[in-house]
């Protein structure tokens, strides 16, 4: 072979090695990686939630009659056993006396009974009295016993349903209705007052189902309404949802001296209690949302069935990884890649 020759060939080498070298580098994609704990927070989370007062009770009395007298107007904080308003008495004052006659009556007569029980004995001692004359009396004492214990027990009732005419708070509260008028005719059972407890409350949220996880004994959170925030406690999660929202409700007590009005609306925050990533971490490859990660010089896409695009990524049991942060627009699993440091 020619000295010319071997410098062609030679040369044609050249060339060609020159023309592979840009062909294989532009198969591999240059990215900038970071570790992925690096990346990691815990996003605020949010519900819909209502204040409720525990004691919100329509007051009514069991008995029927005129309203005398209303002791208390709407507004008006009111104790335990107060006054709130009374029913004309008379005709209960009325029932109580023809009770107390009747067993005054009744306890006379049984006096009278008694005697004669006692007179019959002594006759029929002497053999001046059958028998049957003592048992007779003495089966008319009993019978008139009995009578004074029923003629007591009305006279107990009579005294229950005068004491009823007055209607007293059954707990401390707020007078929030009123329906009933004074010298109006007040039917049993029909709500006269409204009385609202505004110590005794608990806060109602609505929770997705995904979120159910993440409530227990240890959660903290706060109720946000208006520009105030409320620490709350989980107290229950009910083991029940709604059929139309797929939500649960999640019932809190307030932590702390200070209480919002009953019925204020807002919203219920609390922090994730697992790592979250970013959304804009998020790639989509066959129809599913994932991450990129770097392993060696390869691309490796792992798929998150979880994820929601425009929502925060949960990780929750991917602990370690350098994911793939530019570059990873054009990237498929496998791909090989060459890592670049992040500016």
């Amino acid at each position: 072979m020619t000295s010319t020759r071997r410098l062609s060939i030679l040369h044609l080498f050249v060339c060609l090695l020159t023309v592979a070298l840009p062909l294989h580098a532009a198969d591999v994609a240059v990215v900038t990686v970071q570790p992925l704990e690096s990346l990691l927070f815990h996003p605020q989370q949010e519900a819909p939630a209502t204040l409720l007062s525990l004691n919100d009770s329509p007051l009514s009395l069991e008995l029927s009659g005129i309203i005398q007298e209303i002791s208390v107007q709407v507004g008006q904080r009111v104790q335990k056993g107060e006054p709130l308003l009374r029913l004309d008495p008379w005709l209960y004052q009325n029932q109580w006396q023809q009770a107390q006659v009747a067993l005054e009556e009744s306890q006379l007569r049984h006096q009278l009974a008694q005697r004669q029980q006692e007179r019959t004995a002594q006759l029929h001692k002497k053999g001046q009295a059958p028998a049957e004359q003592w048992d007779q009396r003495a089966t008319e004492v009993r019978l008139l016993a009995a009578q004074i214990k029923q003629q007591q027990a009305l006279l107990q009732a009579a005294q229950d349903r005068l004491e009823r005419v007055l209607l007293r708070a059954p707990f401390a509260g707020v007078i929030s209705e009123r329906q009933g008028q004074l010298g109006a005719y007040a039917t049993a059972g029909v709500p006269l007052l409204r009385l609202t407890d505004q110590e005794q409350l608990e806060l109602s949220a609505q929770i997705r189902a995904e979120q159910a996880s993440a409530f227990d004994a240890a959660w903290e959170g706060h109720f946000l309404t208006g520009n105030q925030r409320y620490p709350v406690r989980w107290r229950t999660l009910l083991p029940v949802q709604n059929a139309q929202t797929r939500t649960r409700e999640l019932r809190l007590t307030l932590v702390g001296p200070e209480r919002p009005l009953p019925g204020a609306a807002g919203r219920l925050l609390w922090k994730a209690p697992h790592p979250h990533l970013p959304t804009w971490l998020l790639s989509r490859r066959g129809g599913q949302l994932g991450l990129f990660f770097a392993e060696a010089d390869k691309a490796r896409f792992h798929p998150l069935p979880q994820a929601v695009e425009g929502e925060a990524i949960s990780v929750e049991g991917i602990t370690t990884g350098h994911l793939i942060l530019a570059g990873r627009q054009q990237l498929n699993d496998g791909d090989s890649i060459q890592v670049e440091e992040a500016r």
